[in-house]
């Protein structure tokens, strides 16, 4: 199994975790509390894809509009969320959906409250 990177970045509205493995960002997240790293990760400050994904989310809080498309991802979820996910991708930069479009749009009109459970994680 290939190492599991993490670096922070301090952006301007808060301190998010990075995770990455295999070259794919694996996990984004506010840091909610101060905690110490899983001990099997491996601190990379410098790994291009922390850079690519810092450089795009400083743009982005910018006020430019950023695609994100040149990162490779790979969240880790169960399909619902997975299928949730990529349909957040969809959502055109400065637009917005409500969790009922969303549940829609993955042709599941009634997972409302389980789209905003997937869209929360």
């Amino acid at each position: 199994m290939s190492p599991i990177y993490y670096c922070y970045y301090q952006s301007s509205v808060g301190r998010l975790l990075m995770l990455a493995q295999d070259g794919k960002l694996t996990n984004l997240d506010f840091e909610k509390e101060q905690i110490s790293p899983n001990p099997k990760w491996v601190l990379n400050e410098n790994l291009a894809l922390f850079t690519q994904v810092k450089d795009a989310l400083t743009r982005y809080f910018n006020g430019e509009k950023e695609p994100f498309t040149d990162i490779q991802l790979a969240p880790q979820g169960t399909a619902f969320q997975q299928s949730i996910w990529q349909a957040l991708r969809q959502i055109a930069y400065g637009k917005t959906s409500t969790y009922g479009q969303l549940a829609t749009l993955i042709n599941n009109p009634k997972a409302v409250r389980a789209v905003g459970g997937a869209v929360g994680s």
